[in-house]
């Protein structure tokens, strides 16, 4: 009877033993190399996998760029406050030219070859039509500028990440009712026309413009204009 005890006794002591065993985790030290590297890339991939890469960000912008331009900004609302008035523009030598164009309003033009790229002075004003006259919606401002190694403007006076600058493509001034595209500079001239090639870029600063305050368009501006193709480039 004891002998039966005694084995019994020993059987449950080993079975002990070998669940604590399982239970352990398993003895940290040294680990053959091809291990160790498996280990690092299979941690390196799933870090890749959860995380951005470098050459996915978009290009950089600082704080101090982005609250500069914001400042820039509120500045020339504050200067083109008084403009909301068209009577007020049209007294500081503001010309309405064209017709009334979706996305694009109206270009009441001061200036169209500035010598020199002045925020606080924009040779142009955009508006759009309402039921009691016009609303004031963006300035627009041209540089001459030649083309740097990003196609965009040398000296650009704005964050490239923000500000896109643009060229309209062959776009002749006839009249101040009338443009017409695809046409060359010397047959512009010949028709007694206006020869636009100065940078652009428009600054939506009176109408929020949903794809960006710098966009060509806005597509929240004269919903009523006119349909017209403009080329840019």
């Amino acid at each position: 009877m004891k002998a039966v005890r005694f084995v019994a006794a020993l059987l449950a002591l080993s079975l002990y033993a070998m669940a604590q065993t399982t239970q352990q985790p398993p003895v940290s030290g040294p680990q053959p190399a091809s291990h160790a590297m498996e280990m690092h890339d299979h941690d390196t991939h799933e870090m890749h996998d959860h995380n951005t890469h470098e050459d996915e960000y978009p290009a950089a912008l600082s704080y101090a760029d982005l609250k500069k331009t914001a400042d820039e900004l509120e500045h020339v609302r504050q200067i083109t406050a008084k403009y909301r008035d068209v009577s007020v523009a049209r007294a500081d030598g503001y010309i309405e030219l064209g017709a009334e164009i979706k996305g694009m309003g109206i270009h009441f033009v001061r200036d169209m070859e500035p010598k020199a790229f002045d925020l606080e002075r924009p040779p142009m004003l955009v508006y759009e039509k309402n039921a009691d006259g016009y609303n004031l919606a963006g300035v627009v401002y041209l540089m001459k500028a030649s083309e740097g190694p990003d196609g965009q403007p040398a000296n650009n006076p704005f964050p490239k990440p923000l500000a896109i600058w643009h060229h309209h493509a062959h776009v002749c001034q006839l009249s101040a009712t009338d443009h017409v595209t695809k046409l060359s500079e010397e047959e512009c001239k010949r028709r007694g026309g206006h020869f636009n090639d100065s940078w652009m870029i428009h600054a939506w600063i009176w109408k929020d413009s949903p794809v960006g305050v710098f966009s060509p368009k806005n597509p929240l501006v004269a919903l009523n204009g006119a349909e017209v193709e403009i080329h840019t480039k």
